[in-house]
C-alpha cells in the first residue's frame, strides 16, 4: 500500500496534481516521518510548485542527514543548474 502511495504521489507531482500529492505526501510522512525518500518527494513537489529555494534548502537538510544520497544530490545539483527550467 505504501509503495502504491509514493508511486501515486510522484505521478501526481508530474502531472501537476499538486493537492494530490501533497494528501499522498502527508500519509506517507505520517507514516515515516524521517524517511529520506518521502522527503526527496516532498522536495520534488516544492521543485514543480516553483519553489526552488525551498526545494534545495530541504534536500541540503537531507544531505546533512546522508551526505551519500545520490538521488538527493541529483536533485540539488539541477536545481542549480542554469539550465534546470529547461
Amino acid at each position: 500500500m505504501w509503495n502504491l502511495r509514493e508511486q501515486i504521489a510522484v505521478a501526481a507531482v508530474d502531472e501537476g496534481e499538486f493537492s494530490l500529492a501533497s494528501e499522498h505526501i502527508a500519509a506517507l510522512q505520517k507514516q515515516f516521518p524521517d524517511s529520506i525518500r518521502v522527503n526527496r518527494i516532498q522536495g520534488m513537489l516544492l521543485e514543480a510548485k516553483g519553489q526552488y529555494a525551498e526545494a534545495i534548502e530541504l534536500y541540503d537538510s537531507l544531505l546533512k542527514k546522508d551526505l551519500a544520497n545520490v538521488a538527493i544530490m541529483k536533485r540539488k545539483v539541477r536545481q542549480q543548474s542554469p539550465f534546470h527550467c529547461i
